[in-house]
């Protein structure tokens, strides 16, 4: 009961980055879910560093009282896999962060709450992916009218996201779920 809410994820966090460390593999792409979930995700080691801070402090105080044992142990090492997820997070050589939005109003209003907490908490982030882009000449007067419409929020995420490297991903009929649709896409 005295451990602290999010500790599962971080356990899952922290095997990525012991997958990361023993180089198992020469990428790890981690494909989050929406925004407010991925933004607690990336707040998490934060928030665990400051509650186990303030759980040492008290576990100190109270240290002639309070025998945790076991307890303390597995929160110093949880302790330890805090700092490494955040040093992680924070290391532009071995972590990049790209994000990806679509051309829409509320899509744009996300990438910005995103990139805007990136920066407060210190994640580089260079790269935007503009996601499910109506392919240019298509016939049906419905798809056209998106695709104007798709435009307009293009030019603003230009201009309002100049200072990232922004690339358009067309729209799939299928969707990318595969290495070799992966290998694919990046060879085009």
């Amino acid at each position: 009961s005295l451990i602290p809410p999010g500790i599962d994820e971080l356990i899952a966090l922290r095997e990525v980055v012991g997958i990361i460390e023993r180089k198992e593999f020469d990428f790890v792409i981690l494909d989050s879910a929406p925004t407010g979930h991925l933004l607690r995700f990336l707040e998490l080691p934060h928030l665990l560093r400051e509650w186990l801070d303030v759980f040492f402090k008290i576990l100190d105080k109270y240290r002639e009282v309070i025998r945790l044992g076991k307890t303390a142990r597995t929160l110093l090492e949880v302790s330890k896999s805090v700092d490494q997820v955040q040093k992680l997070f924070t290391d532009d050589k071995r972590f990049k962060f790209v994000a990806v939005t679509i051309p829409e109003a509320m899509g744009i209003l996300e990438t910005e709450r995103l990139l805007a907490q990136l920066r407060k908490l210190k994640i580089l982030c260079r790269d935007v992916v503009v996601n499910q882009v109506l392919p240019k000449g298509l016939q049906c007067s419905f798809c056209s009218e998106i695709s104007r419409e798709q435009q307009k929020y293009l030019k603003e995420i230009r201009k309002g996201l100049r200072s990232y490297h922004i690339s358009e991903l067309n729209q799939f009929v299928h969707e990318i779920r595969s290495l070799r649709v992966l290998q694919e896409l990046i060879s085009e």
